[in-house]
């Protein structure tokens, strides 16, 4: 479900869903996690889709 990735209700706006997914991909980004590259890029990618 595109929402529960990106934690926002099925009401957000769509500031509210960008807002969401920035947060996300900076918290996901592979570069921001180098102890698990592997697992921050599916991760990213999940967050990307959803969005």
């Amino acid at each position: 479900d595109p929402y529960a990735i990106l934690r926002v209700e099925r009401g957000a706006t769509s500031f509210q869903i960008k807002e969401a997914y920035r947060r996300m991909a900076l918290k996901t980004h592979p570069d921001h996690n180098r102890s698990s590259p592997e697992e921050a890029e599916r991760q990213f990618k999940s967050v990307t889709e959803a969005y």
